[in-house]
């Protein structure tokens, strides 16, 4: 199974440490694991074109309050041309309301709420069984997984290189 955890940032000059630390604990745990950064600015249809490309199974957004609109958009394409694949969703933007995301984006199959690092790999170990679990009794099966809203200082077994692919 190979992973991307897709940022989409504000400007070029930022950065995302979220996937770069989710790519680092998820391949820690034996998991195939790379990261992309985008920003709001790139076109819709180029940001598609590169995650289309990059043949993963599982595609994990980092939702923030400027990219939401722009990742779900994203995410619902991406669907619709790799039915296959598996749509997982994090971060600030969608911690607080899960079940009603799930509900209203059936294209989305996971919404990790709080830490994800723990989750995201609970969720990746599945495999291709990712939606057989369900917290909420909806039309379709899906998953929340519901982390400690506070960081678990045993989460990080070890140290991240956090600037891993940071200047490339």
């Amino acid at each position: 199974m190979k992973v991307l955890f897709a940022a989409v940032n504000a400007k070029y000059v930022h950065t995302s440490l979220s996937v770069r630390y989710l790519k680092n604990y998820v391949k820690q745990n034996g998991i195939d694991a790379e990261f992309s950064e985008f920003t709001i600015n790139e076109t819709k249809d180029s940001v598609l074109r590169k995650l289309y490309m990059s043949d993963a199974d599982v595609y994990g957004f980092s939702c923030y309050i400027w990219n939401i609109g722009f990742v779900l958009s994203v995410a619902r394409d991406l669907k619709l041309l790799k039915a296959e694949c598996k749509i997982i969703l994090g971060g600030p933007e969608v911690s607080f309301d899960g079940r009603e995301l799930l509900e209203k984006y059936p294209f989305v199959d996971v919404v990790v709420c709080g830490e994800g690092e723990k989750a995201v790999v609970k969720v990746l170990k599945r495999g291709k069984k990712i939606n057989v679990k369900s917290a909420f009794k909806l039309k379709k099966v899906y998953v929340i997984f519901i982390c400690n809203l506070y960081a678990d200082k045993n989460c990080f077994d070890t140290i991240f290189n956090i600037f891993d692919g940071l200047y490339t």
